[in-house]
Formats: C-alpha cells, structure tokens, sequence
C-alpha cells in the first residue's frame, strides 16, 4: 500500500478541542436560531387565537365598574384583588352586556395551572355544566369564608377538575379548575370593591 493511501490524521487532544469548537460554532447558531423561529411561531399564533400573557384584565374591570348601572351592565362584578406570584391572564376577558349580563377570565401558572372564573344570571348547575364538565357532579356545600361568600357548593368532573359556586348579588359565580388548592387561594382573593 501506498505511503500516501495509509496515511492518518493524527489524534490529539489539540485536535479534539478544535473539532469540539468547530462543532459548536456551527451547532449553536442552529439551535439559537430555531428557538427564536419557534417563539416566533408560538407568539403569532397566539396573537392570532387572542393568547396573551398581558391579557388586561384589570382594565376590563374597571371599564365595567365604571359602566355598572347603565343598561346591560348591572353587574356586581367579581374578581382577584391581586394575583398569587406566577400568575396571568392568558385571554381577554369576556363581557356580555345584557339583561343577563356575564363576565368570564381565565388565569393561569405554567403548563398545568390555571383557574377560571364565570359570574351570570343563571344556575350554578348550568355553568357547571358550561365550565367544567357536560355532566357535573355537584358534592357538598362547604364553607369557606371570603370577602363575596362563605357558603359555596362544590363540583367535579369526571376528570380531575373541581370547582365552587356560590350566589353573589343575585347571580352565580363559579370557580373551577384542576387543582383545590389553587382554587381555595383565589377564593380568599374575590373581592367586589371599586379597582
């Protein structure tokens, strides 16, 4: 065989490292580069689907309170007086005036908290069934003290979503979620008071 056929490159730890940063400074601006695409995406999907992590919620209140008592707004609204740390609005809220008025936000923590919140002139049974689950089981009426309530009657799904209704001003408020602890935190944050 010829010297120039069997011929080696030769293994050093010099070469090691040189292979290692050539490596890295093709693989790094890769992977940078397809983090930003993907936040990208995510970010005009969201925007797209009406997603927000600046959802402002507390604006919403306010135009409501100061709207309350022209028509198709009589509605004492309720909501968090603060947010627990790590928690956000993902959506806007909804408001639908009316002679029904009802209002409906959403918050949550990372990928597996959140707690929902609908108030309406309607049945606690309804809602349960418009929130939580199609067939909802309603459990026992608890009390837990808070500033709009202290008797709330609760409810499960079929799954692992809990939730607590109550009447609040003459309509139904209902709190639900997948974890109790979370929901009994927000329950001692509902308040009615000018924001």
């Amino acid at each position: 065989m010829s010297e120039q056929g069997s011929r080696r490159y030769p293994r050093t730890f010099g070469g090691l490292i040189g292979s290692l940063i050539v490596l890295l400074a093709v693989v790094v601006p890769i992977a940078v580069l397809t983090h930003w695409w993907g936040d990208t995406n995510r970010a005009q999907a969201d925007k797209e689907l009406g997603v927000s992590k600046s959802a402002d919620w507390q604006g919403t209140v306010r135009t409501i309170q100061s709207a309350r008592g022209q028509a198709g707004t009589d509605l004492a609204i309720v909501y968090p007086r603060r947010l627990p740390k790590g928690w956000y609005a993902n959506t806007e809220p909804s408001f639908a005036p009316g002679t029904h008025p009802a209002w409906a936000m959403n918050f949550v923590k990372g990928e597996t908290s959140y707690v929902g919140l609908a108030q309406a002139h309607d049945s606690a049974r309804h809602l349960a069934a418009q929130y939580v689950d199609a067939h909802p089981r309603q459990g026992a009426t608890v009390t837990v003290a808070t500033q709009v309530a202290t008797r709330w009657t609760t409810w499960s799904d079929s799954g692992a979503d809990h939730a607590y209704s109550a009447t609040v001003g003459g309509d139904t408020l209902l709190v639900w979620g997948p974890k109790d602890a979370d929901l009994k935190t927000f329950l001692g944050l509902l308040t009615t008071e000018k924001l």
